[in-house]
């Protein structure tokens, strides 16, 4: 049995927003979480997956009532919302989400997150707004007639709407992206890349200049440690500006700090309490327990009987 007319019609429009909300979420925070996972980042997509969820359960309600109610000041109303659900997440997620988050996951990282609220708030938010709510209005004053012509034509119709919600939004999301997370994700970028660089170089001569631009010295204590298969990294803190970055990698219960200053690193320093407190001692490793099963390392859930 064919559908109603209008059933049909808040079907779209949901699905419409659903869309835009999916799209907007996956380039502000899903491709910035598969660049983390590829450097080596612990928890890469802590920030995707609330970030998703919100968004599209968001913008679903607001694309079908924007259907619903089809009045023009409550489309204004309803996307300038979602518009400022998604600055609000832009600056929430990286900071006061990610602190707590990694609080929670290890007493490591409990008594030494420190990320502090970044200077010019004000002018991000602003910013955010403008690019944001701009293309967000853009993409609610277009949804009636999107819809109408999905109605009128086939398959073609839903294709049209993940289009336009996905060049929208998607330029929407790469703004936020480019705004706030490209900071703290271009310095753990080129730390992982120097240890890339220092391990496929290990025992040989490097130019010096090379050395320099790739700032090698910055891991001449760790040069073994870096052999060992596998690393984790975290960002531990951060000033202000965001130009010091401090970073803690895990090299299989080895911990080494590392720090980089305007995406330069400076140096890498083995942090030897950390191993000796969290990973040698079996009564400690007992007393936190949930730490070996969210990294899900087979020596820590022996340890703790498992």
């Amino acid at each position: 049995m064919e559908m109603p007319f209008e059933r049909k019609k808040h079907r779209l429009g949901l699905l419409y927003g659903l869309v835009a909300g999916v799209a907007f979420s996956f380039f502000a925070w899903g491709l910035d979480a598969i660049r983390l996972a590829n450097a080596h980042v612990a928890y890469p997509f802590a920030k995707f997956v609330p970030a998703l969820i919100l968004c599209g359960l968001v913008g679903a309600a607001i694309g079908w009532l924007t259907i619903r109610l089809n009045r023009w000041y409550m489309t204004v109303i309803l996307w300038l919302v979602f518009a400022v659900l998604g600055v609000w997440l832009m600056l929430w997620l990286p900071i006061e989400f990610s602190a707590e988050f990694l609080s929670r996951q290890s007493p490591i990282f409990a008594q030494r997150i420190a990320y502090p609220m970044i200077n010019g708030v004000d002018q991000f938010r602003i910013i955010g707004m403008l690019v944001v709510g701009v293309l967000m209005l853009i993409c609610g004053s277009i949804e009636s007639t999107v819809v109408e012509h999905a109605l009128s034509t086939a398959n073609g119709g839903v294709i049209t709407i993940v289009l336009i919600c996905v060049l929208l939004m998607g330029i929407a999301g790469l703004g936020v992206d480019d705004m706030i997370n490209k900071p703290f994700r271009e310095p753990v970028q080129v730390l992982d890349d120097l240890f890339d660089f220092a391990i496929a170089n290990h025992g040989k001569e490097v130019d010096i200049t090379l050395a320099r631009k790739k700032h090698l010295s910055a891991v001449e204590d760790i040069t073994d440690l870096l052999l060992v298969d596998g690393r984790r990294i975290t960002l531990i803190g951060f000033d202000p500006m965001l130009g010091q970055l401090d970073f803690l990698v895990d090299f299989h219960g080895t911990w080494v700090r590392c720090t980089t200053i305007y995406s330069q690193p400076t140096d890498c320093v083995l942090v030897e309490e950390l191993s000796h407190k969290y990973y040698s001692s079996p009564v400690e490793k007992a007393e936190y327990l949930f730490w070996g099963i969210v990294n899900r390392r087979q020596s820590d859930l022996v340890s703790c009987g498992i």
